[in-house]
C-alpha cells in the first residue's frame, strides 16, 4: 500500500466505503481520508464526481465526498483491501490540504 492508493474499508464506520491513502505511519498503521456518497453537509469538503476524469480513473461508483470533519482512519493495513486503482497526484494534494 502506498500514498494515493484508493482502497475499500472492511472494518469500522466506513465498512464498504472507498478512501484514498494519505500516509503510512512507521509503526504500521495506514492513513486513509475516507469518502462518502452523501452530500448536503454544511462542512469543508472536497468532491470526486463519478463521471467526471478524476472519479472514472478511480472507479468510483457515484460522486464521492471527503468531509475535514470525517478525519482520517488509521488502521492496519489488513483493514483495507486495495481496488488496484490509484488516485491522481491533484486528489491526493487537495486531501492532505483538507485534512492538513
Amino acid at each position: 500500500m502506498t500514498p494515493g492508493d484508493v482502497v475499500e474499508i472492511l472494518s469500522g464506520d466506513h465498512v464498504g466505503h472507498l478512501g484514498v491513502v494519505l500516509d503510512l505511519h512507521p509503526n504500521g498503521l495506514v492513513g486513509v481520508a475516507c469518502g462518502t456518497g452523501t452530500a448536503g453537509r454544511d462542512d469543508t469538503h472536497y468532491v470526486i464526481r463519478a463521471r467526471e476524469r478524476f472519479g472514472l480513473r478511480m472507479g468510483l461508483p457515484k460522486d464521492t465526498y471527503f468531509y475535514q470533519s470525517r478525519g482520517i482512519a488509521w488502521a492496519k493495513p489488513d483493514q483495507f483491501k486495495s481496488t488496484e486503482r490509484t488516485a491522481p497526484p491533484d486528489v491526493v494534494r487537495e486531501l492532505r490540504k483538507l485534512h492538513g
